[in-house]
């Protein structure tokens, strides 16, 4: 079976803690279609997610991450 991976950016609005992006990261790789999950340590507003565009697209996963009481857009690449 083939998959069709794309990925995008996040950007979170507030500051959050390194824990609370962590959480956020963990939050969003429990989602079925996300490949992967990450942020880079300088720059703890940004989320760089991999998903299968079969399975969700990516406004799905960006109100995944709104519902957890964050604001946040997206940023395609």
């Amino acid at each position: 079976m083939d998959m069709f991976i794309s990925d995008f950016i996040i950007h979170i609005q507030e500051t959050l803690t390194e824990q609370e992006m962590n959480d956020m990261t963990d939050a969003v790789r429990e989602h079925a279609c996300v490949v992967s999950a990450g942020s880079p340590s300088k720059t703890n507003h940004l989320l760089m997610v991999a998903y299968d565009t079969d399975c969700a697209r990516s406004s799905e996963i960006l109100k995944h991450v709104t519902n957890h009481g964050v604001h946040a857009f997206s940023v395609g690449l």
